[in-house]
């Protein structure tokens, strides 16, 4: 008995027992405050891995069910909690990627601090599409949209472009018929000259978008030019040397009116198309009809390009058509 207590009563048995009483202290303390714990790193960027198969194929994954995945991690409190998205890795093996199709593709995650583990990841698989990139030309048209004013029609359109390169998976290529540039023409009695969006459309006219694709440009210069049609009458224009109410005839003419064409600001400053000064030599001794141009002013279109000229006989000798 006496031993033993002398054992207490030496200093470096008492430091030795202190110390592994310390030890065991401690543990229990770490214990109960650094307990295992899981946590959850969300939004992990999936990374393709082993995609030469795939690459040498000429494939590109063109859409994907899932970009980004959340990671559950175990480990003890103090190594967990320092843990963030750039300790977690997740990746996808392509490696039986080797046609176009449709995937299913497990996922695995790994995380670099020591004492942490990986317990799950969400989703566990994703779906991925492969398919081939390939370029095609596509034909560059104006689609025009509501409807001019009354007495307007559409003279010449121009673009600056008459096609596109479009640039995409092959199975969506095969869905685009041609690119359009959407024109307004409410209320528009003016030509037409601006940069306009091209959308790419499918046979039906459908709107084709996808963040796959790329275009050569995406917008058309377009000039369009807007005509004015206007009713105005016919005026006959007579030789000087011609005395009507010395003659004895009248002068009508038929048409009395006829159509013009033209810009607005030219069309609309015109009251009124003469003939071409119709000679003495040519009008008749009594009734008679006689061909006459128009004389049209620059710029002016009409589809009657001459009228009839009819002389009537006034034997009372007077004139009572139009006439100068």
């Amino acid at each position: 008995m006496n031993r033993f207590t002398n054992l207490f009563r030496n200093d470096k048995v008492l430091f030795v027992l202190s110390f592994f009483i310390a030890v065991a202290l401690w543990m229990v303390v770490i214990s109960e405050r650094n307990p295992q714990t899981a946590n959850v790193i969300r939004g992990v960027a999936v990374s393709y891995v082993n995609t030469e198969t795939m690459d040498g194929a000429g494939l590109k994954i063109i859409s994907a069910s899932n970009e980004t995945a959340d990671v559950k991690i175990f480990g003890r409190l103090s190594e967990a909690s320092l843990v963030t998205m750039r300790n977690v890795s997740v990746t996808a093996d392509m490696s039986q990627i080797n046609k176009p199709g449709t995937y299913e593709i497990s996922l695995a995650a790994t995380v670099d601090r020591a004492g942490v583990s990986v317990e799950t990841i969400t989703p566990a698989t994703i779906q991925v599409q492969a398919d081939y990139i390939v370029k095609n030309k596509r034909d560059v048209e104006a689609k025009f949209i509501n409807n001019l004013p009354d007495g307007y029609e559409m003279g010449d359109v121009s673009l600056s472009t008459t096609s596109v390169t479009v640039e995409g998976p092959e199975n969506t290529l095969q869905k685009i018929a041609k690119a359009v540039a959407e024109i307004d023409l409410n209320n528009v009695t003016d030509d037409i000259s601006g940069s306009f969006p091209l959308k790419l459309v499918d046979a039906n006219g459908k709107e084709i978008t996808s963040n796959k694709l790329t275009v050569s440009t995406t917008e058309v210069w377009a000039d369009v030019e807007i005509i004015k049609e206007k009713t105005v009458p016919v005026q006959i224009v007579l030789d000087g040397e011609v005395d009507l109410s010395r003659t004895g005839h009248s002068v009508s003419a038929q048409p009395e009116n006829v159509v013009i064409k033209g810009k607005k600001s030219d069309v609309d400053s015109i009251d009124k198309i003469e003939t071409e000064p119709v000679l003495r030599s040519v009008i008749p001794e009594e009734a008679g009809t006689v061909a006459a141009k128009l004389r049209l002013p620059t710029g002016v279109t009409c589809e009657t390009s001459g009228v009839s000229v009819i002389f009537a006989y006034d034997k009372a000798g007077t004139a009572d058509g139009d006439g100068q």
